[in-house]
């Protein structure tokens, strides 16, 4: 007994009672002579299999494509093989147990289509003029009842969604309409600012802070004539170096030269300081500190001068914080005197924060957060309570599922319909309005 193909499925074997005309409806047509066998592997791509074909010496390629090849799966890989059986001028029989595969290859020109090796091995052979050679017999064509393809099956789930979109808005609809209890939340939160620590600590009503500093040295120069209640000259006195008597720097004089040096170093640190500040964040003016390092004047109290001149050196430091952490902990702590089975209409409505304490390196804020909550509405119960149901029936049925203030409105489309299958919800209340599809 021998064997044709090494496969189990595709095994044409021959027994030693087979007659001499089994053994030529076997053979004719399928000898060496006539065709070579290519197995394209698992692996194999379409510059691998040109390679394979390009070897083959017969008239005739039999292609074998196992299940789990990685190649020939799109009509375009069918396309390149078809066009390189005609540049090397082979013959080819495609065999595949896949019918997608065998669909494409049909539909690319290929002719002798087979679904396995025994099926080929098996096809009527036609005899032709000549001893030794034996024509291969024109196969049995495959014509597949339905073929589909890669764009086939997405334009059928294309088609299939759009049909699934148009009955569910073909069937009869519900607007439904309830009005919960809203109410009005204000509170009065305190934050503290500080350094250090985490960035917002719910537990604590505490931020965390950033601390911006600034150095600014300034000089002056004041007339001692010009600061009122200044000693005026004794009569026809006079003093070394050509100074009239009585022309003194007083401690008034020294004050009102350090009140001027002080406020024009401070004006200047603050703008430095607070050109520190990014976009979210934010600094009190109660925040802002500002401390003398250094201060000299080239002349001492009871000194005889008609001008006093001075140097002063002052460190600005400002607590800031960001915006966006501020009101996150706000709205937090806002949120936890919401009362039960209420939920918040979006964000509360704050005031300017007030500084309560501000001292170093800790700030306290003050501020006023006001909200609406509205009570908690099931629109799935809502659904449930309409879909099927009359207008009247949905009605009674929705109205027993909460105190609402005003009686629920029930309304359906088409004017003809007496139930409905689709239920939209909308939620009302004084401000603003939420819309739920069942």
């Amino acid at each position: 007994m021998s064997a044709l193909r090494k496969s189990e499925e595709d095994v044409v074997r021959l027994h030693s009672e087979d007659d001499l005309q089994s053994y030529a409806d076997t053979l004719a047509g399928h000898g060496p002579q006539h065709e070579s066998v290519i197995e394209v592997e698992r692996d194999d791509d379409l510059t691998s299999i040109r390679s394979k074909l390009e070897e083959v010496r017969a008239p005739r390629a039999v292609l074998v494509i196992p299940p789990d090849a990685k190649a020939l799966r799109e009509g375009l890989e069918f396309r390149v093989l078809r066009r390189l059986q005609r540049e090397l001028g082979l013959e080819m029989v495609i065999i595949s147990s896949s019918l997608n595969r065998r669909a494409m290859a049909q539909e690319n020109g290929f002719r002798n289509i087979f679904g396995s090796l025994k099926a080929y091995y098996g096809s009527r052979r036609v005899v032709v003029s000549g001893t030794d050679v034996v024509s291969f017999t024109e196969p049995e064509e495959f014509t597949p009842a339905f073929s589909i393809g890669k764009w086939g099956v997405v334009v059928g789930a294309i088609l299939a969604a759009i049909l699934a979109v148009v009955a569910y808005f073909a069937l009869p609809a519900a607007t439904v309409e309830v009005y919960p209890e809203t109410r009005t939340l204000t509170r009065d939160v305190e934050v503290l600012v500080e350094l250090g620590g985490p960035r917002i600590d719910t537990t604590a009503q505490r931020l965390a802070g950033r601390l911006v500093e600034e150095r600014v040295q300034v000089q002056d120069i004041i007339n001692v004539k010009d600061v009122a209640g200044s000693p005026p000259p004794a009569s026809g006195s006079l003093q070394s170096g050509g100074l009239q008597s009585g022309v003194n720097v007083t401690l008034q004089v020294r004050d009102a030269l350090r009140d001027r040096l002080l406020a024009q170093a401070t004006a200047e640190a603050v703008q430095k300081v607070k050109a520190q500040l990014q976009g979210n964040e934010s600094l009190p003016e109660a925040a802002i500190h500002t401390t003398v390092v250094s201060e000299s004047y080239d002349h001492n109290i009871g000194d005889a001068s008609p001008t006093l001149s001075g140097t002063i050196q002052v460190s600005t430091t400002g607590l800031v914080f960001n915006n966006d952490d501020f009101n996150r902990l706000v709205f937090s702590l806002w949120s936890q005197d919401v009362p039960r089975g209420f939920k918040a209409v979006g964000e509360p409505n704050l005031t300017p924060p007030s500084v309560v304490s501000a001292e170093g390196q800790h700030l306290t804020l003050r501020v006023r957060a006001e909200g609406k909550v509205q009570a908690e509405v099931s629109t799935d119960a809502i659904a449930a309570a309409v879909r099927g149901r009359s207008v009247l029936d949905a009605q009674r049925e929705v109205a027993k599922l909460a105190d609402f203030p005003r009686p629920p409105r029930v309304t359906l489309w088409p004017d003809w319909a007496s139930q409905a299958f689709r239920v939209q919800i909308r939620v009302n209340t004084t401000d603003t309005a939420a819309t739920s599809q069942q």
